[in-house]
């Protein structure tokens, strides 16, 4: 069974090598800047006023996250998935 951190992982990559036909697990190349928990402000289209803070509820693919509230797990923005663009890390 696959915990939820697995699902949050970009797929790596499995490739046969030309020396002897053996195998190597490639790292992925991209990565998401955030994780499920994280505390982030969200500007729509990257350019309007701050929002939030949220959470980070989860990283459906590459990049694009759901948010949802930080004083409990209700969703946040209409469950809509956001562009990593639109977010900012909180600090503090």
């Amino acid at each position: 069974m696959e915990g939820s951190k697995d699902k949050d992982r970009p797929a790596r990559k499995f490739i046969f090598l030309d020396d002897n036909d053996r195998g190597k697990v490639l790292a992925p190349t991209d990565t998401s800047s955030f994780r499920p928990g994280d505390q982030v402000y969200y500007r729509a289209s990257g350019t309007g006023p701050r929002e939030g803070p949220y959470k980070i509820a989860s990283v459906p693919t590459l990049k694009k996250y759901t948010l949802c509230h930080t004083d409990s797990s209700q969703t946040a923005k209409d469950g809509i998935e956001v562009e990593e663009n639109e977010l900012e890390q909180v600090t503090g």
